[in-house]
């Protein structure tokens, strides 16, 4: 199997220009960031709960002295925050938003040299990834604080080897697309679809030369050997420490099943929404993005232009589009879910543009790629309104935050505790976050991402939910709104009403128009805690009544 050859004078110009050029999108992503400086979101503060607790001894778990329950989806994300927690106990907001800077850097480094490679062009290449920096969902979700900035390297990083593959086989660059590849399917669950990215430029290679060599075949071993070893190596560990193969998040919110693949074929309305919405991302409307790089590829592929890498960059770009449309739709805005086919769609699109201009006709006083850039050019104006206003939106109201969900359930109820004088409490809510983080109760997790009984059971078995509950935990404190009262019922267990005294109580309306019936949602406090005690509840009760 032959190696890269090695580095000249010439490639390592290349090489500096590349990075000094890819300043420029990383200057404008930080500027679209920079009003989010202060914000992560919640759902982040659980894979910093686990880091804090790894790095202080107490193990991988949501607290100290729980059972280990694997609850995050995102293991190598999480590990990278261990080091941040061995300098401070603080939560590591400026950690997060640097690394969600630097990996956006080599998110601009790898897409610029796909769209180089391609065209020749350093000036497509700054193009394509400014624009993508200027993207609404990549903006937000690479400084959310969740792994979404570790994701989107490493997908445009295989998507670039495979492209280096295509014309030089290497078991240096198969052995990088391996550990890449069991990176990816450790740092999101659905990121093992893309260990089929690396391959698939094996099987396009070995299409386009009409043989399967033996060094394409050396490659594939050298490739599966890599990714191999990691992805079981922790696989085996979470099966020692947390007694199962998938994180606890699979029996919580679930997984694709045949039912959302037959939703797909028939192309049901949410998924159809799902999916248009995506692809009017980029530019305001989903038949434009469809269209022109429909357009494109066919006139690329009957102009005989770089059509093996044009084909290779368009079918990973629609394994990404098919991965995001998969997954069942996400309550948080911007397309939570989309960051690898945004990352594979800009450079990809880009390149088509220009090859399919310079198979054209060249107009008289033009220059052959003027068709392209004219589009580009068109394309900035309703890009670049659209996500002004998408990024405005977003920073008028974000997506909850660790530094919300903190005010509200994690101190203020440790204050709670201090009215009623609540020494070792324990408190059921779902949101987790801020909680974890800052909350000196014992966190019993409605939504069951990191309660094992509770994520078995909510969907599937209520009444041994509510058994678990009010038989087992016996929570001090119970806070449940909106979806979490309409799921758990509390109030459909006798049991509820006998043990428990409201703190703060009203009409959930979600839950009563979701359900057709009046239900109650609040918080409320075991009511053994308050016996005999009344001028202390109504402190307590005083205390919540003022939202924060």
């Amino acid at each position: 199997m032959n190696s890269l050859p090695d580095i000249s004078a010439t490639d390592l110009a290349n090489l500096r220009q590349a990075l000094l050029l890819c300043l420029l999108p990383l200057i404008a992503f930080a500027a679209a960031a920079a009003p989010l400086s202060g914000w992560l979101v919640d759902d982040a503060g659980i894979s910093f709960a686990y880091a804090r607790n790894l790095a202080n001894g107490a193990g991988l778990v949501s607290q100290p002295g729980k059972d280990p329950v694997e609850g995050f989806s995102n293991p190598l994300w999480t590990l990278l925050f261990v080091p941040s927690f061995w300098l401070s106990s603080n939560v590591p907001l400026w950690s997060a938003k640097i690394l969600g800077h630097l990996l956006s850097y080599g998110v601009f480094f790898c897409g610029f040299q796909i769209v180089v490679r391609i065209t020749r062009s350093a000036l497509f290449g700054v193009l394509a990834m400014v624009f993508l920096a200027l993207n609404t969902s990549f903006v937000v979700w690479n400084v959310s604080g969740l792994e979404n900035p570790l994701y989107a390297f490493e997908v445009v990083a295989l998507a670039y080897l495979g492209l280096l593959t295509l014309d030089r086989l290497s078991w240096r660059v198969a052995v990088a697309a391996g550990i890449l590849a069991a990176g990816a399917a450790l740092t999101r669950p659905d990121g093992i679809i893309f260990a089929a990215l690396w391959p698939s430029a094996l099987l396009v290679r070995s299409l386009r030369d009409g043989m399967l060599s033996p060094a394409v075949i050396r490659s594939g071993v050298a490739y599966a050997v890599a990714a191999a070893v990691p992805f079981i190596a922790y696989k085996g560990t979470a099966l020692l420490y947390f007694g199962s193969l998938v994180p606890n998040t699979f029996h919580a919110k679930g997984s694709p099943g045949l039912d959302r693949l037959w939703a797909i074929l028939r192309l049901d309305d949410v998924v159809t929404l799902n999916a248009s919405g995506l692809l009017a991302g980029p530019f305001g409307f989903w038949w434009l993005s469809l269209g022109l790089f429909l357009v494109a590829l066919v006139i690329c592929i009957a102009a005989k232009r770089a059509v093996t890498p044009l084909i290779y960059l368009s079918g990973a770009t629609a394994l990404a589009f098919f991965a995001f449309v998969l997954l069942p739709a996400d309550w948080m805005a911007e397309f939570r879910f989309a960051t690898p086919f945004l990352v594979l769609f800009y450079p990809t699109f880009f390149s088509l543009l220009w090859v399919a201009a310079s198979a054209l006709p060249q107009a008289p006083l033009t220059t052959q790629q003027f068709p392209a850039l004219l589009i580009v050019a068109l394309l900035a104006v309703p890009s670049i309104f659209l996500h002004q206003v998408r990024l405005d939106r977003f920073y008028d109201e974000p997506v909850v935050s660790i530094d919300s969900v903190t005010e509200r359930f994690g101190t203020r109820f440790n204050r709670v505790a201090e009215i009623l004088e609540v020494e070792q409490g324990s408190f059921l809510l779902p949101d987790l976050g801020g909680t974890l983080l800052h909350s000196d109760l014992e966190i019993y997790d409605l939504a069951g991402l990191v309660d094992a009984t509770i994520a078995r059971t909510l969907w599937k078995d209520k009444v041994a939910l509510r058994d678990y509950i009010f038989n087992e935990v016996k929570p001090t404190f119970i806070l449940t709104y909106a979806y979490s009262a309409l799921e758990a019922d509390l109030d459909a267990s006798p049991q509820f009403r006998e043990h428990y005294v409201p703190l703060r109580e009203s009409v959930d309306k979600i839950a009563t128009e979701q359900s057709g019936r009046t239900m109650f949602s609040g918080a409320y406090v075991r009511k053994d805690v308050v016996a005999d005690r009344p001028a202390v509840l109504a402190r307590a009760r005083e205390y919540l009544t003022v939202q924060p």
